[in-house]
């Protein structure tokens, strides 16, 4: 949901793949130790870069 945004399916399958993919070649390349590491950093890269996700949908606010 962080790397999709909210309400976006393929963003959602896209983000999973990307994450996935960026952890496994993290740990053929470098080790299997750096998997977590590597998806905890593409996390808050994601947070602080494009924190509504690729879709970048902002959620509709309501007041009661």
């Amino acid at each position: 949901m962080i790397i999709g945004g909210v309400g976006s399916y393929r963003g959602l399958m896209f983000g999973a793949l990307l994450l996935a993919s960026a952890q496994h070649l993290a740990a053929f390349y470098i080790d299997t130790k750096w998997m977590d590491a590597v998806a905890y950093i593409i996390l808050i890269l994601f947070l602080i870069w494009k924190p509504l996700g690729f879709s970048g949908l902002r959620l509709k606010k309501i007041d009661i």
